[in-house]
């Protein structure tokens, strides 16, 4: 397999596996920052954490919000090509100083984010940022799919956010961001040492999919992330559950040849009252396998 990482960093915090991961510096002169909607501002990295500060803007699609991204290539400069090859694909989301609060009412932590803002940040993966949206209609990234953290208005637990592109109609196909609670904070909970899930880690592979048929924007045969793995953990790093997401992105309806991470932060629902500050450490991983998958018509049965 062909790890690609630039350079590699320990992903620090329980994310899942064993391989080396890249720890995202949104400030460090590789990424592009892409933010249609001006929703970002005052960005920084400070001993490793990204922090930005946040409008009342929302933007429920993840991919309109203040999103920074940056090609992959392999080892030797060349594009991340993966038409005839699978791809392991891994994400590490963990809001380190965000608040708490039970269900008693105790609070605490630093409030960056609070709770209850309305506040997302979402790690993933696509082919065509130039397909990032221009307006509130689109277009968007047709073979993208991501997870991260997410408050909503509930004040004692974060939500888990799946973003992907699965439509099979229009020029641009329409995304998808999926949300579903954490664990509710109750004071047992806070006496254990578990004060909120803040750490989401993930898995996906692109792999094979011959068999599958095509439609007016998926071309038939393309590749498929069909599940994406993921767990969350509680803020003193103790795991909570591992799940499974029936993501079922398909990839090439835009491109095979080239492939971005990208992070988004903002307001994931209207009604923020306020500006929020979030600070985030986040981590990426992508490997093109050199086996696995063999050319269409060679399939050895």
């Amino acid at each position: 397999m062909i790890v690609v990482n630039s350079p590699p960093a320990a992903a620090g915090g329980g994310a899942a596996g064993n391989e080396d991961f890249t720890r995202v510096d949104v400030t460090d002169g590789t990424w592009t920052k892409y933010d249609n909607n001006s929703v970002g501002s005052n960005i920084s990295n400070t001993a490793g954490i990204n922090s930005v500060d946040l409008t009342t803007t929302a933007t429920d699609k993840i991919i309109n919000g203040c999103v920074w991204y940056k090609e992959l290539t392999l080892p030797d400069g060349a594009d991340f090509n993966f038409t005839d090859k699978p791809v392991d694909l891994r994400g590490y989301v963990h809001l380190p100083e965000t608040g708490w609060r039970d269900s008693s009412g105790a609070t605490g932590g630093l409030d960056r984010p609070a709770v209850a803002s309305k506040t997302y940040c979402v790690l993933g993966f696509m082919t065509d940022p130039e397909n990032l949206p221009t307006s509130g209609t689109g277009p968007w990234p047709r073979d993208i799919c991501g997870a991260g953290l997410e408050w909503q208005a509930v004040n004692n637990r974060l939500y888990r956010t799946f973003v992907r592109n699965t439509s099979n109609s229009g020029t641009y196909g329409a995304i998808t961001a999926n949300r579903s609670g954490l664990q509710s904070i109750s004071a047992s909970d806070v006496a254990a040492g578990h004060k909120a899930c803040n750490r989401i880690s993930w898995s996906t592979q692109i792999t094979s999919a011959e068999l599958t048929s095509g439609g007016a924007l998926t071309p038939a045969g393309i590749p498929e992330s069909y599940y994406m793995q993921w767990g969350d953990r509680y803020d003193n790093g103790d795991k909570r559950i591992i799940g499974n997401y029936s993501l079922t992105q398909r990839w090439g309806r835009t491109r095979t040849t080239k492939l971005y991470v990208w992070v988004a932060c903002g307001r994931g629902v209207s009604g923020a009252g306020a500006g929020a500050t979030m600070r985030f450490d986040a981590y990426y991983n992508a490997q093109l396998l050199t086996g696995g998958n063999n050319p269409s018509g060679t399939t050895g049965l």
